[in-house]
């Protein structure tokens, strides 16, 4: 796989581990990266106009601007068709279609009956839309349904299926690697009225070719909750790792992101990402 062009960050590494394991000596270094990712950039090799075919119909697309999708590795660059409807997602180092979203799923929608089996039906789609561009076996399914209210307002007397309310399935199909999710995942999002919202291939292919050393996860953690004090002490807070991704930085290494909320003695919550270098 070829590498994508280097992004310059700056990194701040601050704790170090060694922990040894079948005689390899890896090293933990946990830092935090505020510019790494969701920071927009332009590329200057993308394409003005791009065109797609997608369920046999033609989009036409406009070059907006390039990002690195939260805990990914490849930047991919962002398209709007004429009416804005539907964005179209190029890998910036390809130029291959990597995925599409459309805005109109849901606010355009809400009056609509849920169709029948509405999640039965949308994992079958779901299901049938990935086999086309990865191999399932060799992929784990994960689920989570997000409800939509008309005005954004929640209303406990509408009810699931009810009138103004709307349920998108979001289905992820993601590549494990020594235990840990990894950036390489295909991820459909379909409505409980039956319409695709968005599907997205991400770092597809990442490490078939890449040998990644078992992780030891009390020192992965060892060295997380190191860097979490550097942020404040840890009598302030507590906190819970939500989700940790398996990728690579822009520079090749490969790293761990957690995705970690603290909970400073129930005053607020705040958000952190924390990277490890493997």
């Amino acid at each position: 796989m070829k590498k994508i062009s280097a992004l310059i960050i700056s990194l701040m590494l601050c704790i170090t581990f060694t922990a040894c394991d079948t005689g390899k000596t890896l090293k933990y270094i946990s830092y935090t990266e505020n510019n790494w990712w969701l920071e927009r950039e332009t590329n200057s090799t993308a394409p003005a106009q791009k065109q797609a075919t997608f369920d046999e119909k033609d989009y036409y697309s406009s070059y907006e601007w390039s990002i690195i999708p939260s805990s990914r590795h490849n930047m991919r660059d962002k398209y709007l068709t004429e009416d804005q409807n539907a964005e179209l997602s190029f890998d910036s180092l390809t130029g291959e279609f990597a995925g599409i979203f459309f805005s109109q799923a849901v606010s355009g929608r809400y009056d609509a009956e849920d169709i029948e089996n509405a999640h039965d039906k949308a994992l079958e789609k779901a299901r049938s839309l990935a086999s086309e561009y990865i191999d399932l076996d060799e992929y784990v399914l994960e689920e989570t349904q997000y409800p939509y209210y008309k005005d954004g307002e929640e209303n406990a007397e509408i009810g699931q299926h009810g009138e103004g309310r709307i349920i998108v399935y979001d289905f992820s199909f993601t590549k494990k690697v020594n235990g840990f999710d990894t950036s390489d995942s295909f991820v459909v999002g379909i409505t409980s009225k039956g319409d695709l919202q968005a599907f997205h291939a991400y770092d597809t292919g990442l490490f078939e070719k890449r040998e990644v050393p078992e992780i030891d996860a009390y020192e992965l953690g060892k060295s997380i909750d190191e860097k979490l004090k550097d942020i404040s002490p840890k009598d302030e807070y507590s906190y819970k790792i939500l989700k940790q991704t398996l990728t690579l930085s822009p520079e090749e290494k490969t790293i761990v992101v957690s995705q970690i909320v603290l909970d400073f003695k129930d005053k607020y919550q705040t958000a952190e990402l924390i990277v490890t270098e493997i």
